[in-house]
């Protein structure tokens, strides 16, 4: 009787999940929340901005967000009165995910009569390394890195959904072998 190979879809897909764990290790369970949502809305009356407003919330399984990029985005800022060092960071990391949003993310706008909303959207991965270049009493100078991605058009949510869901089966699946 001669030998022959029959392999049925269930067998190819086994070996392929087989070989893929092996080449890309063991999937591991995040240690934490790694990437954020980022939305910036400014909200502006008769063409004079009267709100800013910057949320931020985990996205731990946000499909939306397809090319993550590095960006490095450099700014100065005054110090407030009374103001310590550690504040200034802060504002200063507000403003590189601002300038982020409005340089490289989704933008969208709504408006109504006199009313207007710019909404600019994003994913970011975290840490933001963030470096201060100078600092002198009343200023600094600073360069942040941040791993960003702008979200995809609507037309492409229905694609990147499945997608996902697709590649949450095989990362399920993997999890079963460890």
């Amino acid at each position: 009787m001669p030998f022959s190979l029959k392999f049925d879809f269930f067998s190819l897909f086994t070996l392929v999940l087989l070989w893929t764990s092996f080449v890309q290790g063991p999937v591991h369970a995040s240690e934490g929340i790694s990437s954020y949502y980022l939305r910036y809305d400014i909200q502006s009356h008769k063409h004079q901005v009267k709100d800013e407003r910057l949320t931020m919330v985990p996205a731990e399984d946000e499909f939306r967000a397809e090319n993550f990029s590095l960006c490095t985005i450099s700014g100065s800022l005054s110090a407030r009165p009374g103001e310590i060092k550690p504040m200034m960071e802060k504002r200063a990391r507000e403003q590189v995910l601002k300038s982020v949003l409005r340089e490289k993310g989704l933008k969208s706008v709504k408006a109504l009569n006199y009313d207007t909303i710019v909404s600019y959207e994003g994913v970011v991965m975290v840490p933001i390394l963030l470096e201060t270049i100078k600092a002198k009493d009343q200023e600094i100078e600073f360069r942040a890195a941040i791993r960003f991605s702008p979200l995809a058009f609507p037309d492409r949510w229905k694609a990147l959904e499945s997608k996902h869901r697709m590649k949450q089966a095989v990362q399920d699946f993997l999890l079963l072998f460890k």
